[in-house]
């Protein structure tokens, strides 16, 4: 007996696409992603047979609904992000402390389970740059431990660090959303969100000048108003910002990402099949809002070259810090790009697609 069935596939898509989360497509601003389209695909099987295992799965004529999981494509924030760049200089414990703190924060908890006043000092550090939505909300200064608890003491009432906390994190899933899928490799969420700080980001003239000792911040300014959390928010800031911001997306997307610096500037260092390389989204951002891949997964040897400092890794505590890791940024396959401007990415194909000398050019990569 010939058997039909059809089975109705809902995916939820992004309305707008990214250049550098689609085919080969023009560069374009990329607005509000609120406004989705939901795309109904019909899938009509043939059978012949008149196996019994078919027959009792299926009705014959019956429409059935399989609606794929937006958590299947989509990234969810992750309270508790790693990274293996640094996690073993500070070990399991200090970690798992950290991470305890994280979901005191969330749920507006005055304490969490700490061994001692070091490691407590040390999540208090870090959140700055893994759990950075609650940060600015935090009096570091009268947060205390005693007897095995490290205590938190909150600048402004904890029903709202919890909602800034969740707001925070929705941005977080928004920006995600907009730029990366799950089987994204990791090269393609690299470049995907150096094109979305390009394209989306601004240098705050007011911190800058702050920065660089021209200033000092207005009489108005909140402790909220520098750090990641500033930089989700906003989209703006100046170097610590666009680094804190590229580097904190990359491990929400789990890519192996950490800042780096030099005395005045910060920028992102990863790592990628095994390889490792240095990307500066603060440089990589041009006037007018595209993304100049000459400080897209550089080299030691280039990184030196063009900052002309001294260059470390960002580190937490620097007495607790175990310095067991070591870094060197050596692979040169994406040297090509230099001078170049990234226009788009087929990540069916594996190409990026460049503007260099007023040509479009093709990168192929492999991963």
């Amino acid at each position: 007996m010939k058997m039909k069935f059809k089975a109705i596939i809902a995916l939820v898509l992004c309305g707008m696409m990214m250049t550098a989360c689609a085919g080969k497509a023009t560069e374009q601003q990329i607005e509000n992603t609120d406004n989705v389209v939901t795309e109904v695909s019909t899938v009509t099987i043939e059978s012949n047979e008149t196996s019994s295992n078919v027959t009792g799965a299926f009705e014959e004529g019956t429409e059935y609904s399989i609606e794929q999981n937006s958590s299947d494509i989509y990234y969810s924030f992750n309270p508790h992000v790693d990274v293996p760049l640094i996690h073993d200089s500070y070990g399991d414990d200090a970690w798992n402390s950290f991470y305890d703190l994280c979901d005191a924060v969330r749920d507006g908890d005055d304490g969490f389970a700490c061994a001692d006043e070091d490691t407590f000092r040390l999540c208090l550090d870090m959140m700055r740059a893994f759990f950075p939505g609650a940060y600015p909300y935090i009096d570091l200064n009268n947060s205390y431990f005693s007897d095995g608890i490290g205590y938190i003491v909150y600048l402004i009432p904890k029903n709202e660090v919890v909602e800034k906390e969740r707001e925070f994190e929705q941005e977080v899933e928004n920006i995600l959303r907009e730029c990366v899928t799950k089987d994204y490799t990791d090269v393609e969420k690299c470049f995907a969100l150096y094109d979305y700080i390009a394209r989306n980001y601004g240098i705050d003239w007011e911190e800058d000048d702050v920065v660089t000792g021209k200033a000092e911040f207005s009489e108005d300014h909140k402790s909220e108003d520098v750090g990641i959390r500033k930089g989700i928010m906003t989209r703006s800031g100046v170097c610590a910002e666009f680094s804190g911001v590229y580097t904190y997306l990359l491990l929400q997307c789990g890519v192996d990402a950490m800042t780096y610096g030099a005395n005045g500037h910060r920028w992102s260092y990863v790592r990628i099949n095994g390889n490792e390389y240095h990307i500066d989204p603060t440089w990589g951002t041009t006037k007018n809002h595209t993304a100049n891949l000459t400080y897209f997964m550089m080299t030691d040897a280039e990184r030196k070259a063009n900052i002309k400092k001294r260059i470390f890794p960002l580190k937490f505590r620097y007495k607790y810090f175990n310095n067991c890791m070591s870094y060197s940024a050596v692979d040169e396959r994406f040297q090509v790009l230099r001078g170049g401007t990234f226009l788009s990415m087929d990540t069916e194909n594996k190409v990026v697609y460049y503007e260099l000398g007023g040509e479009t050019c093709e990168y192929h990569y492999d991963a």
